[in-house]
């Protein structure tokens, strides 16, 4: 990989740039996915949907028949499949998300999403590269940046990241780069 093409730091008057080189797999793909399930508050608005729209038509479906067939039998029942649904269906959807991210990423090659690649901190953009190429985006253009303990996401729509492994930095200061690129979109985001 070429070296990131510099910026000028006008206040500094020379060049300032900050990068990292890491190898990301297809583990780093689902993990992602898995961050992005949890935390999406779209994705958690329709889990909730489904848990409380799920409870209310059991509830009173069964309700009714006790009601109508004159037995507290249904009752227990209807009781007991909506909290068996309330239990299940988070589980039943996250791993229904993840069967549908694996599926995604098996049929094609992911030449540009998995493998080695570096990001630089610029002042005005941020820069990835890989074999393939290279791309930049300028700072205002990035959503934001969020972590879990293994890995950074660097947010460029609403559910696209660059994803950073913490355990697999082949090349610079991971913490520095993390709070250089906050800092950065923290700038980007006021202008």
């Amino acid at each position: 990989m070429s070296e990131p093409r510099p910026e000028r730091d006008p206040a500094m008057g020379r060049n300032r740039v900050l990068t990292i080189a890491f190898n990301n797999t297809f583990d780093d793909v689902l993990a992602f996915a898995r961050f992005h399930y949890n935390n999406s508050d779209g994705i958690q608005r329709n889990v909730r949907t489904q848990r409380y729209g799920g409870v209310a038509v059991l509830l009173g479906y069964f309700l009714g028949l006790g009601a109508f067939g004159d037995s507290t039998f249904y009752y227990f029942i209807g009781v007991g499949l909506a909290v068996a649904w309330w239990v299940w269906i988070p589980q039943v959807l996250i791993s229904t998300y993840q069967k549908q991210v694996t599926k995604t990423y098996e049929n094609w090659k992911n030449k540009t999403t998995v493998g080695s690649r570096s990001l630089a901190v610029g002042d005005e953009r941020l820069t990835e590269e890989n074999e393939f190429g290279r791309t930049e985006i300028a700072w205002p253009a990035i959503e934001r940046i969020e972590q879990d303990d293994d890995h950074t996401f660097i947010y460029l729509s609403a559910a696209q990241a660059h994803i950073i492994p913490k355990s697999r930095i082949t090349d610079g200061d991971y913490d520095a780069f993390v709070t250089a690129a906050r800092t950065a979109v923290d700038s980007g985001a006021q202008q």
